[in-house]
């Protein structure tokens, strides 16, 4: 089978991107989040942690627009972080009693949670305004105070020990 030099140039491409996006992976992980965010951003790989399994700190960062599709951060703290109109379909944020993926005062307008696992999570004064959690898990999650105005809160799961905003009725 002879290989055309156009499709020779798109095997190396996507090889070059792979590699890129592992290389991006590797520095998230290593602790070094800011900077694989902004190359990410500037290499247009918003997607490069679909499916990692980073424990990561990103409190106060800039994550808007991130696609973390079917991403996996357990334990991973959000205190602060801008996550507004994110891609977060699937992604996995449960986390244990003693350590919550907390997202306490996250900005998380307009972002797509749909299908997420968000059991255990803080999300105490997170910022939810227009958000699509279609679907999304919210077993034993704390959700005191936070904004649910224009929400989509479409067949989500909960429990007798999700807490919600004062005077929000599921």
């Amino acid at each position: 089978m002879k290989i055309t030099k156009s499709r020779l140039k798109q095997i190396i491409k996507e090889s070059m991107q792979d590699e890129y996006k592992e290389r991006l992976r590797e520095m998230f992980m290593n602790g070094e989040t800011e900077q694989a965010i902004e190359l990410a951003r500037s290499a247009g790989m918003e997607d490069f942690l679909v499916g990692s399994t980073p424990m990561a700190d990103l409190s106060g960062m800039n994550l808007s627009e991130i696609n973390f599709t079917d991403a996996v951060l357990r334990h991973s703290r959000f205190e602060n972080a801008n996550l507004s109109k994110a891609n977060m379909t699937g992604v996995d944020l449960r986390g244990a009693v003693l350590m919550e993926a907390n997202m306490t005062n996250a900005n998380l307008t307009n972002a797509n949670l749909s299908e997420a696992n968000l059991s255990y999570s803080n999300l105490l004064d997170a910022d939810l305004t227009g958000a699509v959690l279609r679907g999304v898990r919210l077993y034993n999650a704390n959700l005191k105070g936070a904004k649910l105005e224009h929400a989509d809160l479409t067949d989500i799961l909960y429990n007798k020990d999700t807490q919600w905003p004062e005077g929000f009725e599921p």
